[in-house]
C-alpha cells in the first residue's frame, strides 16, 4: 500500500524590509493562493497580491519596479531550487 507524508509547514524565503524587519514568505502556494492565482488578470497582478499578503500592502505600494523585479527573481530562483515550477509554468509540466 502506498503512503504519503505531508506537512502543514511551508518552506519560506526571508525578505529584509529596509533593515527594519524580516518577513518569511512561503515558497509554495496554499489552496487560497492557487485560487487567487487562477483568477488574477496576470502573473504580475497575482505577485503584487501574493507578496502584499506577507510583506504588507504598504510595502508593495512603496517599492519600485526594480525591487519588485529582484523580489520575483529571488522567489522564482528559490522555487526552482526546490523543484517547483517557475511562475507561468504549469505545475503539471514535466521536469527535465
Amino acid at each position: 500500500m502506498a503512503s504519503v507524508s505531508i506537512r502543514a509547514e511551508r518552506p519560506t524565503m526571508t525578505v529584509d524590509i529596509g533593515g527594519e524587519r524580516e518577513v518569511a514568505v512561503p515558497l509554495t502556494f496554499n489552496r487560497a493562493e492557487f485560487s487567487a492565482m487562477t483568477s488574477a488578470e496576470s502573473n504580475e497582478d497575482f505577485m503584487f497580491w501574493f507578496f502584499g499578503q506577507y510583506l504588507g500592502e504598504d510595502v508593495m505600494d512603496a517599492i519600485g519596479d526594480d525591487d519588485l523585479t529582484r523580489l520575483v527573481k529571488a522567489f522564482s530562483a528559490e522555487r526552482e531550487k526546490m523543484g517547483e515550477p517557475s511562475m507561468g509554468e504549469s505545475s503539471a509540466s514535466p521536469k527535465r
